[in-house]
């Protein structure tokens, strides 16, 4: 669940950085858990934007649970033009 919210909180980040008609799609996690945290306890996500290398956009990401931080990482998006994505994606699932 942890790098599920992760992931969100990078996409969402990531939307302030592209253009209108495209998204991006997760192409790597590489993401350390530190301690546990409770079932159903808040949990803060902080994802950090660290590089663009072209269409690749890498960011640092924690999780904290109060002040302890419980799990680090990186993880990769990369910009995809929204409508031949989906088309794409749309073709391979009627094959």
């Amino acid at each position: 669940m942890m790098i599920a919210y992760m992931e969100d909180v990078s996409f969402n980040l990531a939307k302030k950085f592209i253009k209108e008609g495209e998204t991006t799609v997760g192409i790597h996690v590489d993401v350390r858990h530190l301690h546990p945290a409770p079932i159903n306890s808040e949990v803060k996500v902080r994802s950090t934007l660290v590089k663009v290398e072209g269409k690749r956009l890498v960011f640092k990401v924690e999780a904290y649970w109060k002040d302890v931080l419980i799990g680090e990482g990186i993880h990769e998006r990369y910009v995809v033009n929204e409508e031949e994505f989906m088309r794409k994606l749309a073709e391979k699932m009627k094959a």
